[in-house]
């Protein structure tokens, strides 16, 4: 660890990557606060965003004079005008001496040392920062967290004195009024009002002190519950000085015949609560609290368990709650579960390539998951002030499509608006549109899957489908459209586009040799491909080496080995299916332990050992995603026709395998080698399985479409998804 020396001044070259990928954290336009926290304080630095080829970094900038001990470092900002936030932190980056022996710099009193770290991004939005991080991130404060508490700390004993003050008063008056009536008639009345006002002094006396002790540790929360507790000692008073008050009152009417003594008046307002624009949430007068209504059609209120005040239905159901001084407003129907808001998020890749001439298209559904899409408003659009390259993208009905123009880094923005015009997602990715071209040298290329590799086309049994030209006994394996646009040449054909026409490049495999190579087997998981049925199993072992020895899996054997491998597995692993928040939730279970399996074998014998014949440091290997089918039809594989078991089913376990593909290459063991890559927004669902024309009902010949795939695309969508990898490829070479 670096030890520095206090008085002098040093600097942080900080690079941050978004959530789990290699790309570094874009912060156009972003603010950016930043502090360093020992075990006892946090203290603001100053950060400046460096724009490089490579990408953005933060440097920060460490201030001469901080206390002894060991540091970490932390990051927020935020964007789209403070709607969204990001948080990032890095622990134990140096340690601050005194003494100039035990320092990294020797005392020297330099300014230009400079420390590089690297984290990623860990969360978003506002849950879990406190209140010092939150001023901060305002601009309220420029203090240290201790300064700042200690300056809250006096302000919420302010507050509860002026309370304490607006309660005696009230008090005072109260009892004046009581003892003018009864202090010639009854010793008794004016003693009971003495012991009631002693009462209510010493309550609010002593929340006074309890919440200034509490104050230390927690002082927003500290502040509304002594709030909390001077309101009960005062109502508890209040209630004493009424009841002693009547008391007096009846006495001296049993006694002397005086009746209607005393008549209430109009109660003032004794203290109010109001929100940062000045709206009247809450008031206490007369003794009484009152909570002023959040939604005109509700008008029952409770209080939550705390300080915090809750507004709720006539059927006792919490509409709204302030916490931590913050409106947390809750959606309820009667029917269903109560849950808090919270965004519905958008499935978007890191970065999609494309090239000049592409049609790309990104499609709605497997961006959402959500079967009604028209519903909403899913909206991608180029982040650019020019207009001739806004003028390449569109957003259509079903897809969002770019005709790019020049080559370039393009940022898109995707947001989810629901038919009341709520943005409940907002985040964006990048479109890098780049030139194709050939390698200098043979580059090969294999795949390895299941039977959506294989290119099984209906599996249905149903032998009448449309949607997939080819008979169920015919493969149409992706492969071939890899081959075709990577390597073929000549125009575009009706419903093909153009190949590129490059050369040094060629598939490998031992399937398909007449066409796109490949090794793809119907129904295997990853423990196949590491058993003796596998095609790497040679001579007793798994051996890749042996393997890629063989000149029969290349279509030219004059260069052998693997310089990319793509990795498509995982649906035919075995789930487990639970429902969370009354969503369903499909997870593969064993996938990351068999996967990280697959990959250490590959990276010990053809990355890490110089020794074999076919050593490839520079080797990539590359995690594919499963199209998402879309959620109507039959449902036919794997489970049949039934209420979970159609598209939805499929799709929530592809999309669990996606996110453990993302967990695995962001892995330090692994992240130097293997990415992953979100294949889905590139493949329309609703028209790339096999359908059928099916009558609406027994008594009528009228048909409608019936989707009867659940797992494997008709040639159509296969050829969709040979044009996404191409696009991965183009980016690699």
């Amino acid at each position: 660890m670096y030890v520095h020396y206090s008085p002098n001044q040093i600097s942080i070259r900080w690079t941050i990557c978004r959530g789990f990928s290699k790309l570094p954290e874009d912060f156009t336009r972003a603010k950016v606060v930043g502090m360093l926290a020992s075990c006892d304080n946090k203290h603001p630095v100053n950060i400046d965003v460096v724009k490089e080829a490579c990408g953005q970094h933060l440097l920060v900038t460490v201030p001469a004079g901080l206390p002894e001990g060991v540091y970490d470092i932390l990051a927020l900002w935020t964007k789209n005008h403070d709607r969204s936030i990001a948080r990032s932190r890095h622990n134990g980056i140096f340690c601050v001496t005194n003494t100039p022996e035990e320092a990294t710099d020797k005392g020297a009193a330099t300014t230009d040392t400079i420390l590089n770290i690297k984290s990623s991004t860990s969360t978003y939005g506002y849950d879990g920062l406190s209140a010092y991080e939150l001023a901060l991130l305002k601009g309220y404060t420029t203090e240290d967290e201790n300064t700042w508490v200690e300056t809250q700390i006096q302000v919420a004993t302010d507050t509860i004195d002026e309370a304490k003050t607006a309660g005696v008063s009230a008090v005072n008056t109260a009892t004046d009024t009581a003892v003018s009536v009864v202090d010639s008639k009854t010793t008794e009345g004016l003693n009971s009002l003495d012991a009631a006002i002693t009462e209510a002094t010493n309550a609010i006396s002593t929340a006074k002190a309890e919440a200034v002790t509490a104050a230390t540790s927690d002082i927003a929360e500290a502040a509304e519950a002594a709030l909390g507790q001077a309101q009960e000692a005062y109502d508890e008073a209040e209630e004493d000085i009424r009841t002693s008050k009547q008391a007096a009152i009846d006495e001296v009417a049993t006694s002397g015949g005086w009746t209607n003594i005393i008549k209430e008046g109009s109660d003032s307002i004794d203290l109010a609560i109001t929100d940062d624009n000045g709206n009247m949430l809450a008031e206490m007068a007369g003794g009484e609290l009152r909570v002023k209504q959040f939604d005109t059609r509700h008008t029952a209120v409770t209080e939550d368990t705390g300080p915090d005040l809750a507004v709720a239905d006539q059927m006792g159901n919490i509409l709204a709650f302030i916490h931590e001084g913050r409106i947390i407003t809750r959606t309820f129907d009667s029917r269903q579960a109560e849950t808090e808001s919270e965004p519905m998020p958008m499935i978007l890749p890191d970065t999609v390539n494309s090239y000049v001439g592409d049609t790309l298209q990104l499609f709605k559904y497997p961006m959402t998951l959500i079967p009604a899409y028209d519903d909403w408003s899913v909206s991608l659009s180029i982040a650019t002030s020019a207009t001739s390259i806004r003028k390449w993208g569109r957003t259509l009905r079903r897809h969002f499509e770019m005709k790019p123009e020049a080559t370039g880094v393009y940022n898109i923005h995707a947001r989810l608006i629901d038919k009341h015009r709520r943005i409940h997602y907002a985040g964006q990715f990048q479109v890098n549109v780049i030139t194709p071209h050939s390698p200098q040298t043979m580059k090969n290329i294999l795949l390895i899957g299941d039977s959506e590799t294989q290119g099984i086309v209906n599996n249905s049994g149903i032998t009448t489908a449309q949607g997939a030209s080819e008979s169920p006994a015919t493969n149409s394996p992706f492969a071939d459209e890899v081959k075709r646009l990577l390597t073929a040449t000549g125009p575009a054909q009706p419903a093909m586009p153009a190949p590129l026409g490059l050369s040094n490049l060629q598939l490998i495999g031992t399937q398909n040799t007449a066409g796109g190579r490949h090794e793809g087997y119907g129904g295997r998981d990853v423990a196949w491909f590491l058993s003796t049925s596998s095609p790497f199993y040679k001579n007793g072992v798994i051996d890749f080496n042996a393997y890629l020895a063989q000149n029969t899996i290349y279509p030219d054997a004059s260069h052998k080995g693997a310089d990319y491998i793509y990795i498509l597995l995982g649906a035919n692993n075995t789930s487990a299916v639970t429902i969370e928040k009354g969503k369903i939730v499909r997870t593969r279970t064993g996938y990351t332990s068999s996967l990280k399996t697959l990959l250490d074998t590959i990276k010990s014998q053809l990355i890490d050992d110089s020794a074999r014949a076919y050593h490839n440091p520079n080797l990539k290997v590359i995690l594919l995603s499963y199209a998402f089918p879309f959620t109507d039809g039959y449902g036919y594989h794997p489970n049949g026709s039934g209420e979970y078991t159609d598209g939805l089913w499929s799709a929530q376990g592809y999309l669990d395998l996606w996110r453990q593909n993302q967990a695995i290459a962001a892995d330090s063991s692994y992240c130097s080698f293997v990415s992953s890559v979100l294949i889905a927004p590139q493949v329309d669902s609703e028209n790339a399985y096999a359908w059928i024309n099916k009558p609406k009902n027994n008594y009528t010949s009228d048909t409608e479409v019936q989707r009867i795939e659940a797992i494997h695309p008709n040639t159509i969508g296969y050829r969709m998804f040979g044009a996404a990898v191409v696009r991965d490829i183009i980016g690699r070479i």
